[in-house]
């Protein structure tokens, strides 16, 4: 059987992640699992260590922060299977892997991600497409994303898709050189879809519904959150569109935010 090994990058939250992994263990599809703890507090992983020691889990504890990108490519090295998933400590998990394998081998497709709910049952846009050049002439230049946000009954095939559940085949994220980790945190995930679509990759968007507790590890952080944000924004524009866009792209969020 093939299998799916998963990466979770921790930032203090030890028993959110311990909840998942419970879930995630007893799952066939799921190979090795991986938590690579951030978290700035040793006391975190002591915890980690102490509430997955009877579990097949592997724990890679940092020195520092070095954000989701870095993490993530740190936990894929430790991995072993064809297919690897992201999943954010804040998903709740119900056994949804095969129906995504499934729907990988299916496709043939090379990143897959499901679809996103809050736990009310809200659905969460997280895929999309990228901007084309079109009447949009400044939503193309400043790579302004355009989102799905409507419920799906089949597969569609699209540009982007979130990383806080994404699987990806391993060649694939080997040939992309995995996450950009000069990414701190958010735009990653719209990054490595960037540069797949780019060199052929397909991505899909699947109707299986997956539930996620959205941005929990930031509420601990919200004003450093922010700001990695918005330098996310700044380097993903600057990289695929120019430092001028970027800085238009700046000037025109700033005005937004700050209108009315």
């Amino acid at each position: 059987m093939e299998k799916i090994d998963v990466v979770i990058v921790n930032y203090l939250q030890s028993s959110t992640v311990t909840e998942l992994v419970e879930s995630l263990i007893k799952e066939k599809t799921v190979g090795q699992i991986i938590v690579v703890d951030n978290s700035e507090d040793k006391g975190e992983a002591k915890r980690l260590k102490e509430n997955l020691d009877d579990l097949k889990v592997k724990i890679v504890v940092s020195d520092e922060n070095l954000g989701f990108a870095a993490g993530s490519n740190v936990g894929f090295k430790q991995t072993r299977s064809d297919y690897v998933a992201f999943v954010n400590p804040d998903i709740v998990y119900e056994g949804d892997l095969d129906q995504i394998l499934n729907g990988v081998r299916s496709l043939g497709a090379d990143i897959v991600a499901p679809v996103m709910v809050d736990k009310k049952g809200n659905l969460i846009p997280t895929a999309g497409h990228f901007p084309k050049l079109s009447l949009k002439f400044w939503r193309y230049l400043l790579l302004w994303v355009e989102k799905i946000n409507h419920d799906i009954n089949h597969p569609i095939r699209v540009d982007w898709v979130s990383g806080a559940f994404m699987v990806v085949r391993r060649d694939v994220f080997e040939a992309l050189s995995g996450f950009d980790k000069k990414f701190k945190l958010y735009y990653e995930d719209l990054d490595l879809c960037w540069r797949a679509k780019k060199n052929g990759f397909t991505i899909w968007y699947l109707p299986v519904k997956i539930v996620h507790l959205s941005h929990q590890s930031v509420k601990k952080n919200k004003d450093q959150a922010n700001k990695w944000f918005n330098q996310s924004r700044f380097y993903f524009v600057k990289k695929h569109r120019g430092w001028l866009m970027a800085m238009i792209n700046k000037m025109t969020n700033w005005i937004k935010a700050n209108s009315g």
